[in-house]
């Protein structure tokens, strides 16, 4: 099912097919031109490959494809392969980011990780003296 909030007419350069040197290397610049951490460029680098890699893997060839379960899809293989809570939660986050790129880009209308549930996260309970 394709996703049916994208706009019609998208530029053939922004988002047409998932090349992580396109809109990936976008975000990242636009990240750093923000002032963003080394560190942090490198972790959303990382993050958005893997992503990639698995659309790929799904034989999803456009960004304007991704679904809200798809995305699902991508969280449960996240946690199937032995990625923690946490880790699941930074990943998802990262995505959020991208994809809140492309709607203020303009590519799409509807962000799709906006109905994604992140994982629960086990809190410690606090010390009782």
């Amino acid at each position: 099912m394709k996703n049916t909030y994208i706009k019609e007419k998208i530029k053939k350069d922004d988002v047409v097919s998932i090349r992580f040197d396109g809109i990936g290397m976008k975000l990242l610049i636009a990240r750093e031109k923000l002032k963003y951490s080394s560190k942090s460029i490198e972790a959303y680098h990382v993050q958005i490959k893997h992503f990639f890699l698995f659309l790929d893997a799904e034989n999803i060839t456009a960004l304007q494809d991704v679904t809200t379960e798809i995305l699902e899809k991508y969280q449960k293989h996240l946690l199937e392969s032995s990625f923690s809570p946490w880790s699941v939660k930074s990943y998802l986050r990262t995505l959020r980011i991208l994809f809140d790129y492309l709607e203020n880009e303009g590519v799409i209308f509807d962000n799709p990780t906006c109905r994604l549930t992140p994982p629960k996260l086990d809190k410690p309970l606090p010390d009782v003296p």
